[in-house]
């Protein structure tokens, strides 16, 4: 895993974020060492939690976090893990979750949430992406404010360009 500064230890989100550069770097056209993808995987499985989610880091235990769970989905596709038992595992922990209405759910980490778990549904097909899209859809258009942004903790920017990414998926 990978955190944000050399040896200070290891986090889901800046992980999955690393793997996500990764993949771009590679659909650049650079070399990517097999084993750096491997390692990262096997970082991933290592967080996994007895829900079948991803906790926040290796060493905090066994809290499961829903929208890392829904990062690493992301990230494991881009890997090539479309059918690991990880990648599963988690989707189907996401969906679960969603299922139970954790599509209200609240922090800030709404947006961050949502823009992963939109990519993984989308990602995996219509069953996933019909059973989350209209819902989340229609959450996000109550949320837009009268000047057409959105708001969270994390501020009016930030909010209003996830949101546009979620929305235009469909197109």
């Amino acid at each position: 895993g990978w955190t944000y500064y050399p040896g200070g230890g290891d986090e889901g989100s800046v992980t999955v974020t690393q793997m996500q550069g990764l993949r771009a770097a590679h659909n650049a056209g650079f070399t990517i060492p097999k084993g750096t993808i491997e390692g990262a995987i096997r970082y991933l499985e290592l967080c996994k939690t007895p829900e079948g989610g991803i906790c926040y880091s290796y060493g905090s235990g066994s809290d499961t976090r829903l929208p890392i769970t829904a990062a690493a989905v992301c990230c494991l596709y881009s890997a090539g893990e479309y059918e690991s038992p990880l990648a599963e595992s988690c989707m189907n922990y996401v969906m679960q979750q969603f299922k139970g209405n954790r599509s209200e759910f609240q922090s800030g980490h709404y947006f961050y949430l949502h823009l992963y778990a939109s990519l993984a549904f989308y990602q995996a097909g219509d069953e996933y992406w019909d059973a989350y899209f209209p819902k989340a859809r229609d959450n996000l258009l109550r949320q837009q404010q009268a000047d057409g942004s959105w708001q969270a903790e994390v501020g009016h920017v930030f909010s209003t360009s996830l949101a546009c990414i979620l929305l235009q998926l469909p197109y």
